[in-house]
């Protein structure tokens, strides 16, 4: 299993990504509170992307996964699945657009440098 972080706590931002044969899982969490918010598929279909995104109840993860899971998808040509939860306690605006900052930063560590497995 691997594992990239970005940012100091408790504003750190992490993803653990397992290849599931030629394909990805990735758990991205980060925060004081890592859970599972949302679960998104991505997968190209006929040299189409399609992505699918779940959000639980009064979550508001949902556009991490999909973006992590549309992004990886598409660079990998593979089936990518991300669950994501990133939570602070009554966290500021500004505190929320640091943890996006991290995630968009985590996902530009993994579309660089991120490959297949050797099969």
């Amino acid at each position: 299993m691997l594992e990239h972080c970005v940012g100091e706590a408790p504003y750190t931002v992490c993803a653990r990504l397992m290849f599931v044969g030629e394909d990805l899982l990735v758990a991205v969490g980060g925060g004081t509170h890592p859970h599972i918010g949302a679960v998104a598929t991505a997968t190209m279909a006929s040299g189409k992307l399609e992505t699918t995104v779940h959000e639980f109840p009064h979550h508001r993860e949902a556009v991490v996964a999909g973006r992590f899971a549309s992004q990886l998808a598409e660079k990998l040509g593979r089936t990518v699945v991300v669950t994501a939860g990133i939570h602070v306690d009554e966290a500021t605006k500004e505190e929320i657009a640091l943890l996006l900052k991290h995630a968009w930063q985590l996902l530009e560590v993994l579309r660089t440098n991120l490959s297949l497995p050797n099969t």
